[in-house]
C-alpha cells in the first residue's frame, strides 16, 4: 500500500522546482482586495528584501495553513524556511537553530523587542514566549548583514511582526481560526480590530494544547503542553504619517519535557510597550521610530507535578522559580540626503536582570525530632516563601548607523554598509563576578539588479558577541574551562552572498556564507561541563527553486547544507544539522488547493561527541530519514477556508540529528547513555479560518 501511494505522488514531486514559500514570489505587486484575501489563505511565504536584495531577507505569513501542521511551537514554525532546524525537548518550546547556530547568536525579536528566557537550562528559551498565530508575519535577515537590531546576532535576526492597521473609514475587522488534530491537539486564535482614520484598537488571543504524542512505533513521548496568550493595543493616528501606540499583554502555559528531570508548570510573561512612528518629517528626515518596553518573565519548574519522580531523585521534591526582567528602549532616524540614499542613525539600551529561588522537600525528614529551625524552614515546596536571589545583571548601550547608497542613476547598483558600537556591563552577584567590554560590529555589501534576470548581493560582515547568561552559568574553572574574568567575547567575520532570478515560469534563490570565528564559545557537556574559547570555521548554503508548470500546477524544491570545523582541536563543530532537502507539488484552482511534500534529511556523521552549545550536544552519528505530508484547502467563500492534512503519512519512526537526549527524570549532566527524542508519528489535522 505504501509503495502504491508513493508512486502516485512521486511524479507530482518532480514536475518542477520551488520552495513552498516561494510560490508567492511576485506577491510584492499590488493586488486587488479580493486577490489579497485569497492569497493570504493559499500562500505562505513572500521572499523579498530591502530594496529587492535577494535571498538575504525572507518573509513568512504566519496565519496561512500549510504543511506541516500549524505549529504552536515557534521554533518548529521557523523550519519552514531553508537553513532552520529545531532542537526538540518535548512537544513545545523547541530551540531554533539557523545554519548550525543558536542561543544568543540568533536574535529573536517581537515587534522590534529582543526577547530573553530566564531558565539556566533554557527550559523557557526566548521562543517559548512567542505564539506564531498572535503575529502576522515573520522576517529573517541572514548573517551579520544588519547592525540596527542589536549586537552579537551573528547567525541572523528573526522578527515576529504585526502590520500597522490602516482605516480610511470606520470599520471592524476579525481574523480567527480553530484547529484540531491527532494527539489531542486543540488550538484557537482570534483577533479583533476596530478603528477609523485617527485611532484603532486591537485585541487578540491564542490558546493551544496537546497531549503527549506517540512516535512511529506507537511509543509515548513525554511532551504535552497547554498555552495561552492575550494582548491589546490602542493606537492614535492623527494623520497618515504619525502613530502613537500603547500595547501590552500576558501569556502563560505548562509544558512537559522529555529531555530532563523537570517540567514547566508556569511560563508566564507580562509586558507593555509604548512606541512612536513619524514619517515624512521633512525633505531630509524620512522616518523617526522610538519605543520603550518592559517585560517580566516568571517561570516555575518542578519534578513532581506533571510526572512520577524518577528513582535517581530518591523521592526528593524540587521546585525552581527563575525570573527575568527586561527594560529596553530604542530611537532611530532615517535620513534621505539625496535621492534613493537612505541613512539610518540610532541608539538603543537594554537592561536584563535574572533572578532565581529554589525549594526542596525531603520526605525522609518528616517527623524527625530535633531538627534545627532553619532546616525545617527550607524543607518545603512553597517556593514563594523563599527570597529571590539575583543571578545575572547585564546592561547594553549601543549606537548604530546604516547607509544605502545608489551607484548609478537607475538605482540598479547599490552599496550598503553599517557600523555599531556597544558597551556591555555584566555582574553576577552570586559569585561576585563582573565584566565590562566594548563590542564593535559592521558590514559592507554590494547589491546589483540584472534587468530581466534578477539580482545579486555579496557582503562582508563582522560581529562581536558578549558571553550570554547561559554560558556564564555553566563555567567550571575546576575542569579546564574559562574563568568568569577570562571568558572572551566571540568574534565572527563572515562573507555572505546570494542571488535571485526569474525567467518566465521559473524562479530560484540561492544564498551562501563562509565565516571565521575567533574565541568561539564552545560547550563541553560530557564527561564534565565547562565552556571554552576556540577558533572555528563554518560555511554552507540554502537554495530554493520554483516552476509554475501550468496555471494550476506548480512544483518546488529547497536545499540547506552547513559544515563547521573546530580549528583549535581539529574536529568538526558540533550541533550542525545534516543536508536537508524538500520537494513539493501543488495544485491550486479557484478556491481549491492541494499539495504533497517530501522532506528528506541525509545521514550526519560530522560530529564531536559531548560538545555543543547552550541547548544541546552531539550524541553520535544519525541515519537519514524522509517523511511525506499531504494537505488540502477549500475556500468556500471570501474569508472562510477549511484546511486538512496528514503529516508523516507513512508513520515513520525517526529522530532528528539535533535532538535533546530522551532521559525523563534524569539531569542531563549525569554520565549515562542517552537516546534522541523520536519525532511524532502519523498525525491528522483539520483547520478552519475566517477573516472579516
Amino acid at each position: 500500500m505504501k509503495k502504491a501511494i508513493f508512486w502516485v505522488i512521486f511524479p507530482l514531486l518532480v514536475q518542477g522546482f520551488q520552495a513552498a514559500w516561494a510560490e508567492e514570489g511576485s506577491a510584492a505587486r499590488k493586488r486587488t482586495a479580493d486577490e489579497e484575501d485569497a492569497a493570504s489563505q493559499l500562500a505562505t511565504v513572500v521572499v523579498q528584501g530591502r530594496r529587492e536584495t535577494p535571498a538575504l531577507q525572507t518573509q513568512v505569513e504566519t496565519r496561512s495553513a500549510r504543511q506541516p501542521l500549524q505549529s504552536a511551537d515557534a521554533a518548529r514554525f521557523l523550519t519552514r524556511m531553508p537553513g532552520f532546524a529545531a532542537l526538540r525537548k518535548g512537544g513545545g518550546n523547541s530551540e531554533a537553530v539557523l545554519r548550525g547556530m543558536s542561543g544568543s547568536r540568533l536574535g529573536i525579536l517581537a515587534d522590534g523587542v529582543e526577547l530573553y528566557g530566564s531558565c539556566w537550562q533554557r527550559m523557557d528559551s526566548p521562543l517559548s514566549y512567542i505564539y506564531p498565530d498572535a503575529y502576522e508575519q515573520v522576517t529573517l535577515i541572514k548573517g551579520p548583514q544588519s547592525v540596527s537590531h542589536g549586537a552579537g546576532m551573528s547567525a541572523g535576526v528573526v522578527e515576529f511582526k504585526r502590520r500597522r492597521p490602516v482605516f480610511e473609514q470606520p470599520g471592524i475587522r476579525f481574523d480567527g481560526a480553530a484547529l484540531a488534530g491527532s494527539f489531542g491537539r486543540n488550538d484557537q486564535m482570534a483577533e479583533v480590530l476596530a478603528g477609523h482614520a485617527q485611532w484603532y484598537g486591537r485585541v487578540s488571543a491564542t490558546r493551544s494544547e496537546s497531549q503527549s504524542y506517540k512516535d512511529g512505533a506507537g511509543l509515548r513521548v513525554h511532551s504535552a503542553w497547554r498555552r495561552w496568550s492575550g494582548d491589546a493595543a490602542l493606537g492614535w493616528t492623527p494623520d497618515a504619517r504619525t502613530l502613537l501606540e500603547l500595547a501590552g499583554g500576558a501569556s502563560d502555559g505548562q509544558a512537559d519535557y522529555a529531555d530532563r528531570h523537570s517540567d514547566a508548570t508556569r511560563l508566564h510573561r507580562a509586558w507593555w510597550k509604548l512606541k512612536l512612528e513619524k514619517q515624512a518629517v521633512s525633505p531630509w528626515v524620512k522616518r523617526i521610530d522610538a519605543f520603550i518596553h518592559h517585560s517580566h518573565a516568571d517561570h516555575v519548574m518542578d519534578n513532581y507535578s506533571m510526572r512520577t519522580i524518577h528513582p535517581s531523585w530518591e523521592g526528593i521534591l524540587m521546585v525552581m522559580n527563575p525570573q527575568n526582567k527586561l527594560d529596553q528602549g530604542r530611537l532611530s532616524v532615517d535620513l534621505e540626503p539625496a535621492k534613493n540614499v537612505i541613512w539610518t542613525l540610532g541608539l538603543d539600551r537594554q537592561r536584563v536582570r535574572t533572578f532565581n529561588r529554589m525549594a526542596m522537600f525531603y520526605p525522609s525528614l518528616v517527623g524527625v525530632p530535633g531538627l534545627p529551625p532553619d532546616v525545617v524552614e527550607r524543607n518545603t515546596t512553597d517556593y514563594r516563601r523563599i527570597e529571590l536571589q539575583k543571578y545575572h545583571d547585564v546592561t547594553k548601550t549601543g549606537a548604530f548607523t546604516e547607509l544605502l547608497w545608489p551607484l548609478d542613476a537607475a538605482n540598479t547598483q547599490r552599496l550598503a554598509g553599517g557600523a555599531r558600537l556597544d558597551r556591555v556591563e555584566m555582574e553576577m552577584p552570586s559569585v561576585k563576578a563582573a565584566s565590562r567590554r566594548t563590542l564593535r560590529s559592521g558590514f559592507v555589501r554590494y547589491e546589483r539588479d540584472v534587468p530581466q534576470w534578477g539580482s545579486f548581493y555579496a557582503g562582508l560582515g563582522h560581529s562581536q558577541r558578549f558571553p550570554d547568561y547561559w554560558e556564564y552559568m555553566w563555567i567550571n574553572e575546576r575542569v579546564g574551562g574559562a574563568s568568569y574574568a577570562s571568558l572572551r567575547p566571540e568574534r565572527l567575520t563572515q562573507l555572505d552572498a546570494g542571488f535571485a532570478m526569474q525567467r518566465g515560469r521559473w524562479s530560484a534563490q540561492v544564498s551562501g556564507f563562509y565565516g571565521r570565528s575567533r574565541d568561539y564559545l564552545l560547550f563541553h557537556w560530557r564527561p564534565a561541563i565547562f565552556v571554552e574559547n576556540i577558533d572555528a570555521r563554518q560555511f554552507g548554503l540554502e537554495a530554493q527553486a520554483h516552476a509554475q508548470i501550468t496555471p494550476a500546477w506548480s512544483a518546488g524544491a529547497s536545499l540547506a547544507w552547513v559544515r563547521g570545523f573546530n580549528l583549535t582541536r581539529h574536529t568538526s563543530l558540533p550541533q550542525r544539522p545534516p543536508l536537508t532537502a524538500t520537494l513539493e507539488a501543488r495544485y491550486a484552482q479557484g478556491g481549491l488547493s492541494a499539495g504533497v511534500k517530501l522532506l528528506a534529511a541525509m545521514r550526519q556523521k560530522h560530529i564531536d561527541y559531548g560538545t555543543g552549545g547552550v541547548d544541546g550536544f552531539d550524541q553520535g552519528p544519525t541515519p537519514g530519514h524522509a517523511t511525506v505530508s499531504l494537505d488540502a484547502s477549500w475556500q468556500i467563500q471570501r474569508g472562510l477556508t477549511f484546511s486538512a492534512g496528514i503529516d508523516n503519512l507513512f508513520n515513520r519512526q525517526y529522530s532528528e540529528h539535533l535532538s535533546a537526549g530522551a532521559a525523563p527524570g534524569t539531569p542531563r549532566s549525569l554520565v549515562e547513555p542517552l537516546s534522541r527524542l523520536n519525532e511524532p508519528g502519523r498525525a491528522f489535522w483539520l483547520r478552519v479560518s475566517y477573516r472579516y
